[in-house]
């Protein structure tokens, strides 16, 4: 995609439609541009999950907990993969 734009600013340019000047202004537009849907994309997402996952580890009993929980599944999983194996 990178490359893509980049032809198509060298075409601007060897053609003789856009001045430098004005290719300037369109990457500080485009980079802007670019950067504010980034922004709002990960916004809703960031302002939740980032606060959530730092209060969640402030307590590591809990933590461990849930990771041991975690363990006996994948635990139960792995051996009904097992009997199936070798049945």
């Amino acid at each position: 995609m990178l490359v893509l734009a980049a032809c198509f600013i060298g075409y601007l340019v060897i053609s003789g439609s856009m001045e430098l000047q004005a290719i300037f202004g369109l990457a500080i537009a485009l980079g802007n541009a670019y950067g504010l849907l980034f922004v709002i994309l990960l916004m809703g997402n960031g302002l939740i999950r980032v606060p959530r996952w730092l209060w969640a580890s402030s307590f590591p009993d809990r933590e461990l907990d849930i990771l041991f929980f975690r363990a006996t599944e994948v635990l139960d999983v792995a051996y009904q993969y097992l009997l199936i194996a070798f049945m």
